[in-house]
């Protein structure tokens, strides 16, 4: 709902071809949520787990969807590990600036692989981590 009023704004005041949206969940819905035998938390799919169990899939695995109709092309589904981290140094990119270089920055640039012109992610390895304890390692190997 919210969403869609959002963009119905931003298509009304002709920014629809020039803006960069992009959408994330909070890391799955939460399923541990019970009253007496009403389950009241969300559904995860084919997926084990969710926000807040320990390094399950659907704990760590979420959606991102991204609409600019003036850039990119629709209708295309990206298999590749992403991160929300990546939505710093792709917005710094696209509004012309420079990413720090005194810092490490995780996160990589997503336009090539938005635009079709990458075929993979530049994350070799995604971590995730609760606090200070490493729950999840997804390796993905270059060009493969």
């Amino acid at each position: 709902f919210f969403i869609g009023r959002l963009l119905d704004a931003i298509d009304k005041e002709g920014l629809k071809n020039t803006t960069f949206v992009y959408f994330a969940s909070d890391h799955g819905g939460s399923v541990q949520a019970y009253r007496g035998n009403a389950r009241l938390g969300g559904w995860n799919g084919i997926y084990k787990g969710g926000k807040g169990m320990r390094g399950l899939e659907r704990g760590t695995r979420v959606p991102g969807i991204v609409r600019w109709p003036g850039a990119l092309p629709a209708d295309i589904v990206i298999s590749e590990p992403t991160s929300l981290m990546d939505v710093f140094p792709t917005v710094v990119q696209l509004a012309g600036g420079v990413v720090p270089q005194d810092r490490v920055i995780d996160g990589r640039i997503l336009l090539p692989l938005l635009q079709g012109t990458a075929r993979h992610s530049e994350h070799e390895f995604m971590f995730h981590y609760c606090g200070a304890v490493l729950h999840a390692v997804r390796w993905h190997q270059k060009d493969s």
